[in-house]
């Protein structure tokens, strides 16, 4: 097992045939943060979280710095994941940015699963605009958006070891957002599901539409109550969005290699549904 991806326990026990789900923690979070997702997911399915260094469970190592270099080892281990063409790929906030570029890298090397959903992240260029400016930022003030947003526990801001044990890999994930640049990409031959909450001033739903334009893919929108975290609030719901996926993904065929030159594949947009309905 890599140390890059980090399997959940559940509260029953997923077979070896039940999908994969890989999860993408957003700026400075660690596996746990999808805990409840994988208690709610019971044995319905197998959660992977990306384990990224610098956080538990891999707190003696240095946080990474360098978006690039956390694609290339984290897609380098998601290419040996079994059933990873069956896999659905969940990022939220810098998780889901993550997650694109990492579909991007499995798809060059003739890989890749079966679709992604991103959660609350604006397409890449507006969100890495805005980490440039959070990696500058004094630890208080940090801390202060931090509470504003919703993501951590108030309790949790409240600790005196919070600044030394959780913002050393928030500011090490902003500063290696911050120095992202753009890059020439190939569209991904892939569905894609948007999650925004409806309050979330940081990426509101209508500023999530310029993810269509990353893939030949169906793709669609749905905005649940709640603000940047609204995650925290109905993790039932988000499994209930997220496993209701899996049956259409598995009717589906990877395009062949002539459609993917003319984005010629024909997805049956009338088969792709979710329990979750936007309010």
């Amino acid at each position: 097992m890599s140390d890059w991806l980090y399997p959940l326990p559940a509260l029953g026990r997923p077979g070896p045939d039940a999908p994969v789900l890989v999860c993408f923690p957003p700026a400075g979070g660690n596996p746990y943060f999808f805990g409840p997702l994988a208690r709610v997911a019971a044995d319905a399915a197998r959660v992977q979280v990306a384990a990224l260094p610098g956080r538990p469970p891999r707190m003696a190592e240095p946080a990474g710095e360098d978006f690039w270099q956390l694609v290339s080892q984290l897609s380098e281990a998601l290419a040996g994941l079994d059933s990873l063409d069956k896999a659905l790929f969940f990022g939220h906030s810098m998780g889901a940015v993550l997650a694109y570029h990492c579909c991007v890298a499995l798809q060059r090397q003739g890989k890749a699963p079966a679709g992604l959903v991103l959660s609350g992240a604006q397409a890449p260029t507006p969100f890495f605009a805005r980490m440039r400016q959070v990696a500058c930022r004094e630890p208080a003030q940090m801390i202060a958006e931090l509470r504003r947003m919703g993501g951590v526990e108030p309790a949790l801001l409240e600790l005196p070891e919070f600044e030394e044990l959780f913002l050393g890999a928030y500011r090490a994930d902003c500063r290696a957002a911050a120095a992202y640049h753009e890059t020439e990409v190939p569209l991904l031959d892939l569905p894609l599901l948007l999650l925004a909450g409806q309050d979330d001033e940081l990426a509101p739903p209508a500023a999530l539409a310029g993810w269509r334009s990353v893939t030949r893919g169906p793709t669609r929108l749905l905005s649940l109550p709640g603000g940047h975290f609204y995650l925290n609030e109905q993790w039932p719901r988000i499994w209930d969005t997220l496993g209701a996926t899996f049956p259409w993904l598995a009717q589906q065929a990877a395009p062949d290699p002539a459609d993917r030159q003319g984005g010629s594949k024909q997805w049956n947009l009338k088969k792709w549904y979710w329990t979750a309905t936007t309010p």
